[in-house]
């Protein structure tokens, strides 16, 4: 799992600083309806990087294989550290999430009204300060308990218009999505300012979509209902960081003064440039120049079990060998275990797997990414006086003792 964390790094915070670079500076040339699609770059590179590895096959037949040498390695308790904290960081991120969203649900379930407006429902309830679309499964507009006093019928119907504009294209998920990666990430500072500049340029997506036809009279009530939003917004019923800040209110007024020009080029080069940075990522994955086998035997493993000794072959005063053939998957870990001899057969095989199966291995790189190799072959000697040792020199060998 740390292993798998780390590798994202590179690729998210590229991709982070891209989209933010771009919807920052770029927003009036794109529109902010194809600036806020843009951040759907994040979730796409992060499959396109996590597809299935390429295989580094090794040739059939006796071929030499690596010598590790014949002591035990011990794991590196960094790793562990670092994936307890990660644990730790994610659990608390989530949990909070959690906390906050079953005790806004709970107050407005404790409290609210139902009302409409030209055939528009929601609720309306003391529970929140700003109008906001709140539910996964089902969500549901909720407006403060200000929403009918402080603001003009065109107000409030814009501002129903916004929040629908927000279920239709269900933003709701996509947060939930963001947060998610949120609680993956959460130790990368960059995700954290992604998730604001998220948050922001989906509300100024929306604010553009609700004006896009709207009388210059209309945008002016329109900023002016912002305004009084903020000025009522409080921090403790969002789940979101940008949402109802006055620095994203700002933001948004700032942005529907701005003039878009939807410049066709600029949006072309950057689609452009998505596309290729998407398609490096994928194409990555796929497998590259030939490997030869003496360069994938530089594989080194990192944590090595030692079976244990089945204690009714000791009693007897039963040794033996076990060869089994598994692959070592991108990440180091082992997979596919087979046992390709045995001898005596049954004695020592399920002590032998059981112990190989937490082995790990400091993965094949090969252009910078982590390579699966596949068809390795270790041998687990069994012996009672660990003085006897096999001559072949083609597999890895452990002498196992009582």
């Amino acid at each position: 799992m740390t292993d798998w964390l780390l590798q994202q790094q590179v690729v998210l915070s590229v991709a982070i600083i891209f989209l933010m670079l771009t919807v920052r500076f770029l927003i009036p040339a794109l529109g902010a309806g194809r600036a806020y699609q843009l951040w759907l770059l994040v979730p796409v590179v992060l499959i396109a990087h996590n597809l299935p590895a390429s295989a580094v096959s090794l040739p059939v037949g006796p071929v030499s294989r690596y010598v590790t040498g014949t002591g035990s390695l011990i794991a590196s308790p960094a790793g562990n550290t670092f994936l307890f904290i990660w644990a730790a960081g994610a659990f608390l991120i989530a949990a909070s999430v959690v906390f906050r969203y079953v005790a806004l649900a709970r107050h407005i379930a404790n409290k609210h009204l139902a009302a409409s407006l030209h055939s528009k429902h929601y609720l309306v309830s003391p529970a929140v300060s700003t109008p906001l679309l709140f539910g996964i499964l089902r969500p549901q507009m909720i407006m403060p308990a200000f929403f009918h006093s402080a603001f003009t019928e065109r107000q409030q119907l814009m501002i129903i218009e916004h929040e629908q504009t927000h279920l239709r294209r269900g933003d709701h998920l996509w947060n939930a999505l963001a947060l998610i990666l949120l609680s993956l990430f959460w130790f990368n500072p960059l995700v954290w300012a992604a998730l604001s500049a998220f948050r922001t340029c989906q509300e100024v997506s929306c604010d553009a979509a609700v004006l896009s036809h709207k009388s210059q009279a209309d945008k002016i009530q329109y900023a002016k209902a912002l305004v009084q939003c903020a000025e009522h917004t409080t921090s403790n019923n969002t789940l979101y960081p940008a949402y109802g800040e006055k620095k994203t209110m700002l933001t948004r007024l700032t942005q529907m003064q701005k003039t878009t020009t939807g410049n066709k080029t600029i949006t072309l080069a950057t689609c452009l440039a998505i596309s290729i940075f998407t398609a490096n990522t994928a194409l990555a994955k796929l497998a590259g120049t030939p490997v030869k086998a003496e360069q994938v035997n530089l594989a080194q493993p990192v944590m090595r079990i030692d079976p244990v000794y089945p204690a009714e072959a000791a009693a007897n005063n039963q040794e033996g060998s076990v060869i089994l053939k598994f692959d070592i998957s991108a990440t180091g870990t082992t997979e596919n275990i087979e046992i390709v001899d045995a001898f005596p057969d049954g004695v020592f095989d399920e002590s032998a797997r059981a112990a190989l199966s937490q082995w790990e291995y400091k993965p094949r790189v090969q252009g910078g990414k982590a390579m699966r190799q596949t068809g390795i072959l270790v041998q687990l000697d069994f012996r009672l006086d660990n003085t006897r040792a096999s001559n072949a020199d083609e597999m890895e060998k452990i002498s196992v003792t009582r």
